[in-house]
């Protein structure tokens, strides 16, 4: 009995031990939501998360640098805990948007001016 399940217990070992191996390597944590873009006194931008958390985005484009702006956004937060100098944690944004809540209407009517 114990020579048929020698080999099946030494690949579950193997098996558990490439899971927990893989596990430890990852060091991103992909978050998403709905915040608002806040300015701080020193200049710097920030994302206030619906649920409280503030977010500190390496880099946030032109657009959303917007005082008040009201985004949807996906990111990936390294690990580090908080950024330098803030209580906010760091986010490496993949995808911002302006939010439009649901049941909004999101389309724009262009006319066309005839001259």
């Amino acid at each position: 009995m114990l020579r048929r399940t020698a080999p099946l217990l030494a690949v579950a070992l193997v098996l558990a031990a490439g899971l927990l191996a893989g596990g430890c390597t990852d060091t991103e944590h992909t978050v998403e939501g709905v915040g608002t873009v806040v300015r701080t006194d020193d200049g710097t931008y920030v994302i206030r998360a619906e649920n409280g958390t503030c977010y500190a985005p390496f880099s946030l484009n032109d657009e959303c640098r917007v005082d008040g702006t009201v985004v949807y956004f996906r990111g990936v937060l390294p690990d580090g805990g908080r950024a330098p100098g803030s209580s906010c944690i760091p986010i490496e944004i993949r995808d911002i948007g302006t939010y439009v809540p649901p049941g909004e209407n999101a389309t724009i009517t262009l006319e066309k001016v005839w001259p």
